[in-house]
C-alpha cells in the first residue's frame, strides 16, 4: 500500500508528458487560449526536461532534512501549480513556467520516490516494488491520451490537476521511512513506522531489523566520504560512469520526445483505418501492459542485459522513424506508402524503453541498500 500509494506521482509525470500530445491537436484547430509556433511548442516541451534536471540535487538535501513523505508531500505544490497555470494560462509564458514546474516535480519523484520504496520494502519484495513506478507512469500517459482527445482543453487541465490531488490524499496517510527516524534518532517513531510496514510479522523481526538499520547507519555515518572519492576511487568512478552512460541512453531513448509529439508524429490513417488519435490510445495501453510485464522480466533476467537490449532496440526504431522523416521532408521520394512503418516503430519504441527505465530502477534499488 505504502509503495503504490507512494509511486502515484508517477501517474502525474506520466500525464504530464502524454499532456503535449492531445493538446497539440487542439492546438492546430484553435481549441486552446494559446496558439503556439513551432519555436514555442519546442520550448513548451524541453522545458519540461530543463526542469528535470534541475531539481533532483536540491531534492536530495531535502529529503534528508525534512523526510522523503514530508518532502514529496510538500512538493506536490509544484504539479499543482503546474495545472492552474495550464488551465488559466493567456500567453506561452504561462505555459513555459507550467512546464518547468512539472519537470521539476519529474526530478523530485524520481529522486525520493526510488529511495523512499527502497528503504519501507522488504527484501523479497523490493525488486518488485521498485518497477511499479513503470505502470503508474505508463498509466499517467495513457490516461492523458484516452482523455485528452474527447475533452476540451480546460477538461483535460482540470483531469491532470485531480490526478495530483488523489496523490496527495492518498500518500498523506502512509507511514515516513524508518530509516530516515533512525538517522535523526527518532527510535520509537522508527519502530512504529516498520511495525505498520510489517504487519503480520513477530514483534521480535521487526526489533531484529531495526537493529540491523541502525548497525547500517552508524556504519554509514563512520564512511564519510566527498566528492572527489567519486572520481578517484575506482569503484566508485565504474559505478558513476554505468550510471551516468544508462541515464544518458534512457533520455536518447526518444521515448520521451514521441511521447509528446505522438500525435502530430502519426499520419492521418494508418493500416488504412486508424486515426491518430485511436493509435495514440493503442500505443499508449501496449505501453502499459508491457510495462506490467517488464516486473516479470527484471525478475528473470540480469538488468545489464535488458538495459543493453533495450537501449540498442531503442536505437534502431528511432533510427526508422529518422529515415523516414528524412526522406519524406528532404528527398523527392514517396514513402507514404510506408507512413505504418511510424506507428509500428513508436509501438515496439515504447514496449522497449522501459527496460532501460527498469533496469535503471532495479540499480538504484540496489544502490540504496548496497551499504545496508
Amino acid at each position: 500500500m505504502a509503495a503504490i500509494s507512494g509511486s502515484l506521482c508517477y501517474t502525474i509525470v506520466g500525464a504530464a508528458t502524454a499532456w503535449p500530445s492531445p493538446t497539440l491537436t487542439k492546438m492546430g484547430d484553435n481549441e486552446t487560449p494559446v496558439i503556439l509556433d513551432v519555436h514555442q511548442i519546442s520550448w513548451m516541451v524541453s522545458l519540461m526536461f530543463l526542469g528535470h534536471i534541475t531539481s533532483p540535487l536540491p531534492t536530495g538535501y531535502l529529503m534528508d532534512i525534512f523526510g522523503r513523505k514530508r518532502t514529496c508531500l510538500c512538493l506536490t505544490v509544484l504539479p499543482f501549480t503546474s495545472w492552474l497555470l495550464i488551465f488559466f494560462a493567456s500567453s506561452p509564458v504561462h505555459l513555459y513556467i507550467a512546464r518547468f514546474a512539472a519537470g521539476l516535480w519529474i526530478g523530485v519523484t524520481s529522486t525520493i520516490m526510488p529511495v523512499y520504496v527502497g528503504e519501507i520494502a522488504g527484501t523479497e519484495l523490493r525488486s518488485s516494488l521498485t518497477t511499479i513506478n513503470n505502470s503508474l507512469f505508463n498509466f499517467g500517459v495513457l490516461f492523458a491520451y484516452v482523455v485528452g482527445p474527447y475533452v476540451s482543453y480546460y477538461s483535460l487541465a482540470i483531469a491532470c490537476e485531480m490526478l495530483t490531488v488523489v496523490y496527495f490524499c492518498t500518500f498523506i496517510l502512509m507511514p515516513e521511512s524508518p530509516h530516515f527516524f533512525l538517522k535523526h534518532e527518532q527510535r520509537e517513531e522508527a519502530l512504529a513506522s516498520l511495525n505498520w510496514l510489517r504487519q503480520g510479522d513477530s514483534k521480535e523481526s521487526v526489533e531484529n531489523e531495526i537493529n540491523r538499520i541502525e548497525q547500517a547507519i552508524e556504519d554509514q555515518k563512520l564512511q564519510k566520504g566527498t566528492l572527489k572519492d567519486i572520481f578517484f576511487d575506482v569503484g566508485n568512478r565504474k559505478a558513476f560512469i554505468i550510471s551516468v552512460t544508462y541515464a544518458v541512453m534512457k533520455r536518447l531513448s526518444g521515448s520521451g520526445v514521441m511521447q509528446a509529439y505522438t500525435s502530430i508524429t502519426l499520419p492521418d490513417v494508418t493500416l488504412g483505418v486508424l486515426d491518430p488519435d485511436t493509435c495514440v490510445i493503442i500505443i499508449g495501453t501496449i505501453s502499459l501492459i508491457s510495462s506490467v510485464a517488464s516486473t516479470a522480466l527484471s525478475i528473470k533476467f540480469r538488468r545489464r542485459i535488458l538495459m543493453t537490449v533495450s537501449g540498442g532496440g531503442c536505437a534502431i526504431t528511432t533510427a526508422v522513424i529518422m529515415v523516414w522523416f528524412f526522406l519524406h521532408c528532404y528527398t523527392d521520394i514517396d514513402v507514404s506508402d510506408y507512413s505504418d512503418a511510424i506507428f509500428w516503430s513508436s509501438v515496439v519504441l515504447y514496449c522497449l524503453q522501459l527496460g532501460t527505465r527498469t533496469g535503471r530502477n532495479q540499480y538504484q534499488g540496489r544502490g540504496v541498500f548496497r551499504r545496508t
